[in-house]
Formats: C-alpha cells, sequence, structure tokens
C-alpha cells in the first residue's frame, strides 16, 4: 500500500490563509496526475483520493469496504514543509492531492518510478492483509468521520497575532517551573494590549486566571479581548506614559518578590494602600506620579489581597520575568 503526494499540504495552506498570508498553494492540490499517471499500470489494484478526513480517513474506509487489514508506518510519508508546526495529528489534515494506492508487492518498483517521472513524492507506507482493522504504526486506528467541506472552509477565520502570542505566553507561564509560589489567591492575569489602545476593549487578557492547584498551575479560561477590567486600566494608563509598555501580569505580593525583581534589576514601588479614586488603585496611582516604575506592589485592605502588578513591553517579556523571578524568590 502506498501514499502518494504529501501529506498535510492542504491543511498549511489553510494555516497561512487564517493568518493571511496569500497563496495559491490550493492550485497545485489534485490528485488528477497521479491518477492519469497510475490509471495504465496492471500493478495497481485500487485508488483513493484524500478527501476530509485526511490520509486516516482514506485509509479507514479503504480497509471498511475491502474488509481488510491496514497497517502503515506514518514515519515513511512524505510530509508537506510546515505540517508538523500546525499543531494536531497530520494524518488527520486536510490533505486533498495525496492518494492512496493499493499495489501487488511485485510492482511497487514500477509504480515509484511512473511517480518519480512525473516528480509526485511517493511512500511505500504499508501493507495490507487478511483481518479487519487500521493500524498506524501498530496502534489501531478508530472510525475517523468526515467533517462537511463547508464547515472546514466556512469556519475559517483570521488568526488573531495578539491573541495567538498572549495564549503562547500564558501556556509558557503555567509551564514555569515553581511559578505556583507566586501566584496570588485571586489567582493570576496576563494581558496585552493593542498598539495604540484606547479602551478595555482593545486589551486582551485571560478570561478566567492560572490558579495554583495541587499539580501545580493551572491555566482556566482562553486568552480574548475585554477579559480583564482592572489589569487592562493599569496597561492602558501605563502605555500613556511610555507607549511601548503594552502588558502587565499580576502576582503575590511579599518581601521576597519585591527583593527578587530589584534583583533583578527593576524598579519597584510600593503604593498607599488608600488610594483616591474608583477602580484599580495601582491605575489611579501610576496617574498621579510623573514617571513609570517596572512594578507595583499594594500592600491590600480589608479583604483586599497584597499583589504586585509588573508591567513589561510584551506577554513573553513578562513570562522570561516570572521564570527569573520564580528561581531567586
Amino acid at each position: 500500500m502506498a501514499v502518494i503526494g504529501e501529506v498535510g499540504g492542504e491543511g498549511v495552506w489553510l494555516r497561512e490563509v487564517s493568518e493571511g498570508v496569500e497563496s495559491d498553494a490550493w492550485r497545485s492540490f489534485t490528485p488528477l496526475q497521479a491518477i492519469l499517471a497510475l490509471q495504465g499500470c496492471l500493478h495497481v489494484k485500487m485508488m483513493h483520493d484524500v478527501s476530509e478526513g485526511g490520509v486516516n480517513g482514506g485509509l479507514y474506509e479503504v480497509q471498511d469496504v475491502y474488509a481488510v487489514r491496514i497497517a502503515v508506518d506514518s514515519g515513511s510519508l512524505n510530509y508537506h514543509e510546515g505540517i508538523a508546526d500546525a499543531g494536531g495529528d497530520p494524518l488527520r489534515a486536510p490533505s486533498y492531492g495525496a492518494l492512496i494506492a493499493v499495489i501487488d508487492a511485485g510492482g511497487v518498483g514500477e509504480v515509484q518510478r511512473i511517480c518519480e517521472e512525473q516528480g509526485i513524492p511517493f511512500a511505500a507506507a504499508g501493507r495490507v492483509e487478511d483481518g479487519r482493522g487500521l493500524y498506524v504504526d501498530g496502534v489501531e486506528v478508530a472510525e475517523q468521520k468526515r467533517v462537511e467541506l463547508d464547515e472546514l472552509y466556512g469556519s475559517l477565520k483570521p488568526l488573531d497575532t495578539l491573541l495567538s502570542s498572549l495564549q503562547s505566553a500564558l501556556d509558557g507561564l503555567t509551564k514555569i517551573p515553581g511559578i505556583d509560589r507566586l501566584l496570588p489567591q485571586v489567582g493570576t492575569n496576563l494581558v496585552y494590549a493593542k498598539d495604540g489602545a484606547d479602551t478595555a476593549m482593545d486589551v486582551a487578557g485571560l478570561s478566567g486566571r492560572v490558579v495554583a492547584s495541587a499539580g501545580g498551575a493551572l491555566l482556566c479560561g482562553e486568552a480574548a479581548y475585554g477579559a480583564s477590567r482592572h489589569l487592562a486600566s493599569v496597561v492602558l494608563e501605563a502605555g500613556k506614559k511610555v507607549r511601548g509598555i503594552r502588558s502587565a501580569v499580576n502576582i503575590r505580593a511579599g518581601e521576597d518578590v519585591t527583593t527578587g525583581l530589584r534583583r533583578l534589576g527593576l524598579s519597584v514601588v510600593t503604593i498607599p494602600y488608600k488610594v483616591e479614586g474608583e477602580g484599580c488603585p495601582v491605575t489611579h496611582y501610576i496617574r498621579s506620579q510623573g514617571g513609570l516604575r517596572d512594578a507595583y506592589v499594594h500592600p491590600g485592605d480589608f479583604g483586599v489581597e497584597p499583589t504586585t502588578t509588573i508591567l513589561g513591553e510584551s506577554p513573553e517579556r513578562l513570562v522570561e520575568i516570572l521564570e527569573e523571578l520564580a528561581r531567586v524568590a
């Protein structure tokens, strides 16, 4: 059994389109060239194009219709450049243009030669045997349900790079060794403002919180605009003083945290526990001062937990600071 063509090309193209990249790569996604080249080859017993279910979907359909057992080595396949970075199982990725072919044992070399003459990638990927089921790398694959094309293409929406960057930073934050020791009881949020942001809806944050759990830091929610009113107001106010400041994170307060931040070369100030004005006291304090510090410690109040708010150019930079702080605090 062979898989002819590259796996995941359509999936990579879809991802690029979602990121706003103009590409006409779709023009090459057709199995027609391979089908025409192989239709007269008597060694080819069956051909099946790869559609909505990806390569696994096509293979599953073949074994199901013909009541056979198919064993596949995924490492032998030809993958489109970039499919490894797309996430998920590449054998489930959209791969229109790839072709599954069942070939008799003595004809593999001939089919490979024909494909090479046409410039089409060829992979002798597995075996068709007596029995039932699809096995990839020795593991049985359950039924691969098709996805409707209008669902696959119609649900495609542009990727927001700011949200993607924030979500990636949040994921990285939870993986910092010892980060749970820096999380306040109310949980941690991390925000990222658009360049030139004016309102809280221009600031993305975590819809929930990063909280400490028995297994370490736990990410609750997802990156979304308008998700953190208080931290959004802080970064908006800070951005008025220094435009490059677009991100903020809150962690617990403590002498060890303050000392650790200063050891990292950051400027830290403790604000009064009572600050005039409704809303976030850190925001009002920044508004009332001439300069801007790297971090602001709020000592807490009745029913209000002491916290430290750290400012930075980006969420990636703040995650770097937290990683360093977790080592020294």
